[in-house]
């Protein structure tokens, strides 16, 4: 089946704005669903991939998202959408009911058989205001676009030729070329690009920056298309933090006396002040040898723990062995401590953000 979710923006309800103003004003709606998925997801009934959808829109933070050919009866779809939503995701249903003045929203499925009636009603769609189109449209649209399997002229032509009339032209991409595969051994597997996200010269315009990222499909037979309208910057200063988690480095205590015993010449202000940036140096220093990832240090140190247990029952008369247990067994508290320090510190500014906010964390 050929699915396609078609997004037309409506300049009508702007006005005289620009949509790229409205999109840059902090808080608006559009700069909320900077981030557009669009993603074959046929065989989601599966836990696993529910889990993988939901990892994958908690950890780019996607605004708006289109789930396509997931084949979930329509009783279990409000389970579907529980188990994958996040707090962010869960914005989604109401951006699209929020906003159904500034986009059209529509999903376009076809049979092979019926492809015809799918490019007659976006030529009828078609539009000189900005718009995008996006999904799996089952069909490439060049010759080099497949691999394992010859491409005839004759499954081009039709949607060449409804994009040409549409003037839509696919966003610049990185990432994975061939957004499908069979999944078949040796000389069966079959490469296609065959998922799109597209739009005209006025949405081209409009949005210059805009970029799609074909990714590794998981578990999927089909790449998950990202469209990020506004690339974000992540890079620049992160701000200063203190973790409760480093007083429990044996050296923390030393390295604060050391750092704040020393004499500053100038105002008491400046002086305080002085030594805070001194402090703070040697904390971030401390953070980057001892805890840069305390979640992986805290396995490690269970494992290295376990190995060293099942050594030493292994030949409980070595003494080495014994004492080498011991040693692993209290590191691997020292890291745990300092793991649950961090989770900890975690979930308190979880509570401040949103514990008054009434939000889905704690229902």
């Amino acid at each position: 089946m050929m699915v396609v979710t078609v997004l037309a923006v409506l300049l009508s309800w702007i006005g005289k704005m620009t949509l790229r103003r409205v999109a840059q004003e902090e808080g608006t709606l559009l700069n909320l669903m900077d981030r557009i998925l669009s993603w074959n997801v046929r065989g989601i009934n599966l836990a696993q991939k529910q889990d993988t959808v939901k990892h994958f829109l908690h950890k780019y933070h996607v605004g708006l998202v289109g789930l396509l050919e997931h084949k979930v009866n329509l009783p279990n779809l409000g389970k579907l959408y529980q188990r994958v939503s996040q707090i962010g995701v869960s914005l989604v249903m109401q951006v699209i009911i929020m906003v159904a003045e500034l986009f059209w929203l529509g999903i376009q499925e076809a049979f092979l058989s019926n492809r015809e009636v799918l490019w007659k009603d976006l030529k009828a769609l078609n539009t000189q205001d900005p718009w995008i189109l996006c999904g799996d449209f089952n069909y490439v649209m060049s010759t080099d676009e497949r691999v394992g399997s010859p491409v005839r002229n004759a499954e081009i032509m039709d949607i060449c030729d409804c994009m040409h009339f549409c003037s839509m032209e696919d966003i610049k991409s990185v990432g994975n070329f061939y957004t499908w595969n069979n999944k078949q051994h040796g000389a069966a597997r079959v490469f296609s690009k065959i998922d799109r996200i597209m739009a005209n010269p006025k949405w081209l315009g409009v949005y210059s920056s805009a970029e799609v990222c074909f990714m590794n499909e998981g578990c999927f037979d089909h790449s998950p298309g990202l469209l990020t309208v506004y690339p974000r910057d992540t890079g620049g200063k992160k701000p200063f933090k203190y973790f409760t988690m480093w007083k429990s480095a044996p050296q923390f205590l030393t390295l604060i006396q050391e750092q704040w015993s020393g004499t500053v010449q100038g105002s008491k202000m400046f002086g305080v002040v002085h030594k805070l940036k001194k402090v703070k140096l040697v904390l971030k220093e401390l953070n980057r040898k001892g805890f840069s990832d305390v979640q992986a240090a805290d396995l490690q140190a269970y494992h290295d723990m376990i190995a060293a247990q099942t050594s030493m029952h292994l030949d409980p008369a070595d003494q080495s062995l014994a004492d080498a247990e011991l040693s692993a067994v209290q590191n691997y508290k020292n890291k745990h401590q300092a793991y649950l320090e961090f989770l900890k510190q975690k979930a308190k500014a979880s509570w401040i953000r949103d514990g008054d906010e009434n939000t889905s964390l704690f229902h």
